[in-house]
């Protein structure tokens, strides 16, 4: 025990005293915090990451062109010769197959064509059996053949140009006369002359200019995967109709025809739309991209995490190739069966515990 009195004489050992007693309860606190901290780590729960095994897969490499969807046929229907319109059998949006009636023209010159026609037949006949006989000669007979052959001819094209039919199945998408109105055979508001218009809208059409580099990935008759904006939900089975022949100089590229199916009449001409087509298949080490970790600079790597088999973390240096869609290959750095991190990564540092599960997207 110390001396009181001998303490209250000694204020500098008083002090020590107490100085010594606030240091050992905050070493002692102290201590105490640190074990504290020791056991809750070792009762921290292991991070859950998400991931996949990974395994050589094959995956497919496509390119997506764009363009504007084009009728497969379109007509401009109006006669080649000038004349008063009698009458039309149709309007727009009316549905039309190959032969129907579409326009009437007045029939005045036709009908004299028709009585022409007749009368150079029956000349012509009238003369065959007197030039056998010998009563006319040959170059009289010819002269009445040409002027029958020519009748003849006359009559189908006014025939042809009187009552106008569809040449195709399809739909009348524009008119720009009436009944009554004299049609001058002239350009168009379409740049060619014509009284009505039609679109054969099944299948339908699109045109894509192609890099030359993609030649040898493009043929005919090859699967393509068409979308539009004004749909995007929808899916629409084409392939490619033609691949034309030529490379254009000034782009280095060649045209391309897709044929669109358009069975259920969903599209239409001027739709804004995107072909994507396989050009090859790529057989390798595979995983999601949001599994890599990308070198922020030349200097950096890119980089993966792999769970070991006693569930730790591994931090791993890969080389990567193509990017396909949302997956990259693999070229160095990964083997089979080997558990990569996609979630969770962010948190991982080598050698640390984890729990794992599988991927779900």
């Amino acid at each position: 025990m110390y001396n009181i009195k001998y303490l209250q004489n000694n204020p500098m050992k008083n002090l020590s005293l107490k100085i010594l007693l606030i240091f050992s309860l905050t070493l002692l606190i102290g201590l105490q915090a640190c074990s504290e901290e020791e056991v809750a780590e070792e009762r921290q729960d292991p991070i859950v990451v998400e991931g996949i095994e990974a395994v050589v897969s094959e995956q497919s490499r496509f390119v997506t062109y764009s363009g504007t969807l084009e009728p497969w046929k379109q007509m401009n229907v109006g006669s080649s010769n000038p004349g008063r319109i009698d009458r039309i059998f149709v309007q727009e949006g009316d549905h039309v197959q190959v032969g129907d009636p579409l326009i009437q023209m007045e029939d005045n010159q036709l009908r004299q064509a028709r009585i022409n026609y007749e009368t150079t037949k029956r000349e012509y006949e009238r003369l065959v059996p007197l030039h056998e006989q010998g009563a006319v000669t040959r170059q009289q007979l010819e002269m009445a053949q040409t002027e029958y052959e020519n009748a003849e001819i006359n009559l189908g094209v006014l025939e042809d140009n009187t009552q106008l039919r569809s040449k195709v199945d399809g739909i009348v998408t524009e008119k720009w006369f009436e009944e009554g109105e004299l049609y001058s055979a002239s350009p168009s508001e379409a740049g060619s002359p014509g009284i009505i218009q039609v679109m054969q809208l099944n299948p339908l059409k699109l045109m894509v200019n192609v890099n030359e580099s993609m030649l040898r990935f493009i043929n005919e008759g090859q699967p393509v995967s068409l979308t539009v904006d004004a749909l995007p939900d929808m899916e629409f089975d084409s392939e490619i109709n033609r691949v034309f022949p030529t490379i254009n100089p000034q782009n280095r590229s060649f045209r391309v025809e897709v044929l669109v199916d358009n069975t259920e009449g969903n599209l239409r001409p001027g739709m804004f739309s995107r072909a994507s087509l396989e050009t090859q298949k790529i057989e390798g080490l595979f995983v999601p991209r949001e599994a890599l970790i990308r070198g922020t600079s030349a200097n950096t790597q890119d980089v993966i995490f792999l769970i070991d088999d006693e569930n730790q973390a591994v931090r791993q240096v890969v080389s990567v190739g193509v990017f396909l869609d949302q997956m990259v290959l693999i070229e160095s750095g990964l083997e089979s069966n080997q558990f990569v991190v996609i979630k969770g990564k962010q948190r991982l540092e080598s050698g640390m515990k984890v729990e794992r599960e599988t991927y779900r997207e």
